[in-house]
């Protein structure tokens, strides 16, 4: 899948690579950790008010705590390219106005993590995922940039799985 992906959007890559700096990336670290803070809020309140976890975060837990190194990886590395690259990168030129990229790229982000859902309540869990979406949306659109989205996802997803290690999901 990584070469394929690669190959489809070497072109694309290869451009977003000139405007990528961590000195750059930088700059959206407010916006990351607002959308942190919300999307771990909005999980607490609804896994309180529901009394359940979605089932998409139950499962890659359960992999994480079976298979840490598979879980690492997948979670760390490979989810943040192949994610961003299929519903960022693959959407951004569908897209001429700044919102309805940042809101489609993120319902189809959301969405994606719904796809194992085990009952209709849970398809309340798209508001935290649209938390983190837009802001990895808002942040390529306005980087151009899909290094530093991925960079950010990145993060996000391990800070999840450090959580998970200390025990505190």
């Amino acid at each position: 899948l990584s070469i394929i992906l690669i190959k489809y959007f070497f072109k694309d890559l290869k451009e977003n690579a000139k405007h990528f700096s961590f000195k750059k990336s930088q700059k959206y670290i407010t916006i990351f950790l607002i959308a942190s803070i919300l999307t771990y809020l909005m999980n607490l309140l609804l896994e309180t008010h529901l009394g359940f976890m979605v089932t998409n975060e139950y499962e890659v837990q359960q992999y994480i705590i079976n298979f840490p190194i598979n879980g690492l990886l997948s979670s760390v590395i490979f989810a943040p390219f192949y994610e961003e690259l299929i519903t960022r990168l693959n959407f951004r030129k569908a897209f001429s106005n700044k919102w309805t990229f940042i809101i489609v790229s993120s319902l189809i982000f959301s969405s994606i993590h719904l796809i194992s859902i085990s009952n209709s309540l849970e398809l309340l869990y798209i508001i935290p995922y649209m938390c983190m979406s837009i802001a990895l949306g808002y942040i390529y659109y306005d980087s151009n940039c899909i290094y530093i989205s991925m960079l950010y996802h990145l993060l996000n997803n391990l800070i999840q799985i450090l959580l998970i290690f200390g025990g505190v999901l």
